[in-house]
């Protein structure tokens, strides 16, 4: 229910916070940093990006290692050894190295949205240097370990329902050079479990067939819409919200109150500094009230119902809409050896996952283990099974 909100939430966001980008744009025009926080740069007094004497080296170091032919985690290793840390104060890890080397601010390039301004910002790199690395990136991309490279949908997604491990992608050659793609369990492939692994066609089609199913059903777009309607009687606070329209109110107020006087002849260096303070604080009570609403959007019953339909409409065929199906939709799968799969559904935003244990206790029917909304929340003994039969007899349940 949370992840159809917040889904709603972003599709409504587009006609609040206008204002917003409006603001943001406007920054961009003078090149202000727009509060970015980037290893090796900093903001100036003119609200610009100037370069950090402290922090700049490490950055011109990282390209120049690399661009040398140092593998990215040799270089991790040295920097987080010698006390180096990222902009956040975290350690290095290769998804800091890889947005370095390719963050085109280090030579200068200025971009916000479609806005783009090339010697925007003072460069800390030079253009070849940029190039050298992002040539190398490309080899490393291409290297023999990416031979199996593909997109495997289910991944932290499907689990072995005989040891509870992950399955995650592998391949292999034929002998008539063919290539082929499977899920296999990460227990057995450290001789731990015996699960078969699976070929990635079928698991990914039989799971995309039972999803679309699944929102095709006129009952299941009632249920999920009773659930979000429900829960966003319970949950709704809209006391933050209320205090902003009040004081937007009183602001406007006195703002019609310093514009009657000025018209009345009363003018002086007070009223006008009065006023723009009064101006400025508007335009901050009205983003305010932009980002409670995006936050809380307060959604009625058909917009729910128009939301999930939407859901209908997208190609099955195309990897976008599978990704997008199966990350709003499912937290996790279980395979079994006997032929069992169990879909389970998200139910919260927490990227929790339901474990094997649990599950068991589920399908076994014992009780007094876990609500219908999250696993670790207070008993709720109303817990629905839906036990379906698949291709070839085999049993699965969502």
């Amino acid at each position: 229910m949370e992840s159809v909100m917040e889904g709603y939430a972003e599709y409504y966001s587009e006609n609040l916070s206008q204002n917003i980008r409006r603001g943001n744009y406007d920054s961009a025009l003078e090149l202000k940093t727009l509060e970015q926080i980037v290893l090796g740069l900093r903001k100036g007094p003119d609200g610009r990006f100037e370069i950090d004497p402290a922090t700049a080296p490490i950055v011109r170091r990282i390209f120049e290692e690399y661009a040398a032919g140092e593998r990215a985690k040799d270089i991790i290793a040295r920097l987080n050894e010698e006390g180096y840390r990222t902009s956040y104060g975290n350690l290095f890890n290769k998804n800091s190295i890889t947005g370095i080397i390719h963050n085109e601010k280090y030579i200068g390039v200025y971009q916000y949205k479609d806005f783009r301004v090339e010697d925007g910002i003072p460069a800390i790199v030079s253009r070849e240097l940029f190039q050298k690395c992002q040539r190398m990136s490309e080899r490393h991309r291409r290297s023999p370990a990416e031979k199996w490279a593909t997109n495997f949908l289910l991944t932290t997604k499907l689990f072995c329902g005989e040891c509870g491990q992950p399955m995650t992608g592998d391949g292999g050659t034929s002998g008539n050079g063919h290539v082929h793609h499977y899920y296999t369990c990460n227990g057995r492939r450290v001789h731990k479990c015996k699960k078969e692994r699976v070929k990635k066609e079928w698991i990914e089609e039989f799971v995309l067939s039972q999803l679309t199913t699944l929102i095709h059903s006129d009952e299941f777009i009632e249920e999920v819409t009773d659930r979000v309607m429900e829960f966003q009687s319970r949950e709704k606070d809209r006391s933050a919200l209320r205090s902003l329209e009040k004081r937007l109110k009183e602001t406007e107020q006195a703002i019609n109150n310093l514009l009657s006087a000025m018209e009345a002849g009363i003018v002086t260096v007070s009223t006008k500094s009065r006023l723009m303070e009064l101006e400025a604080e508007r335009s901050r009570i009205e983003r305010g009230i932009a980002c409670e609403l995006i936050e809380q959007p307060e959604l009625e019953r058909q917009q729910v119902v128009y939301f999930l339909e939407q859901f209908r409409k997208g190609n099955v065929k195309d990897e976008g809409y599978q990704t997008f199906l199966v990350d709003t939709f499912l937290n996790s799968v279980y395979l079994y050896d006997d032929g069992k799969l169990v879909l389970i559904l998200n139910y919260t935003n927490e990227n929790t996952k339901m474990t094997l244990p649990l599950l068991e206790n589920v399908l076994t029917g014992k009780e007094g283990i876990c609500s219908q909304f999250t696993w670790f929340a207070a008993p709720n003994l109303n817990i629905r099974t839906i036990l379906k039969t698949g291709r070839n007899g085999s049993d699965f349940c969502i």
